[in-house]
This record gives C-alpha cells, sequence and structure tokens, in this order.
C-alpha cells in the first residue's frame, strides 16, 4: 500500500504528498494539489481533482491485492477492500494544517486507547 501511495506524483505530476499515516482499518493523508493553468501545459500535465487522485491509489492497491493473492497464496478478503467515496476536507489556512499534521502524528496513540472491534469482527 505505502508504495502505491508513494506512487502517486508519477501519475500527477501537480500532486505533491504530504505527511500521512496507514491505521489498523484507515488511512490519513494530506495531498497538495498544485494548480496549474490550462494555457501552461498541455492536457496530460492538467491538476487532477481528489477524487481522481484517491481513484487511481484505490485502483492500483487493489491490483497489487489482487496480484498478491494470486501470486504469493494472500488470503482473499471477503469485504471490500476500500469503501466507496472518502472523507476530505480543505486546509485553507496554516493554523489547520498544523492541527492535521498533529491530529495524524497523534491519531496511533489514540487507537490503542479508543478502538472497538466493528460488527463484521464478531461474527
Amino acid at each position: 500500500m505505502l508504495l502505491s501511495w508513494r506512487q502517486v506524483p508519477d501519475e500527477f505530476s501537480a500532486v505533491r504528498l504530504d505527511e500521512f499515516v496507514v491505521m489498523p482499518n484507515h488511512f490519513h493523508a494530506i495531498v497538495l494539489i498544485e494548480e496549474i493553468p490550462p494555457e501552461d501545459t498541455d492536457s496530460s500535465c492538467r491538476s487532477p481533482n481528489l477524487n481522481e487522485v484517491i481513484a487511481v491509489f484505490k485502483a492500483r492497491t487493489r491490483e497489487k491485492y489482487l496480484e498478491n493473492i494470486r501470486q504469493k497464496g494472500w488470503e482473499m478478503f471477503n469485504f471490500r477492500l476500500w469503501e466507496k467515496g472518502y472523507f476530505d476536507h480543505e486546509l485553507t489556512t496554516r493554523s489547520r494544517l498544523e492541527y492535521d499534521w498533529q491530529y495524524l502524528r497523534d491519531n496511533p496513540l489514540h487507537w490503542a486507547r479508543d478502538w472497538e472491534p466493528p460488527a463484521w469482527l464478531e461474527r
């Protein structure tokens, strides 16, 4: 998964990856998308929207997962690998960015204290 995430800028030159954290059942990341004026570039170098970035990332991780099932005998997961959609918010101020950086750094510490197994694990 990490390799797929780190390869996102290879697909989109206007994307820069900031901090991220992988949690047991979710993923947090800060993505910076540079605005490239259409007149300054051809269509292959345009600025993507966040939907495109996330779709490529999810597709790549799913492909890699299926490849590992076939080649390495990984067990098939009986649920969706990724939920539909994602939750996002725009970081419009430096203070909001700094808050989210700290949130990402602290998230693993809170996980151990707050985690409750989802209902599907109890089946």
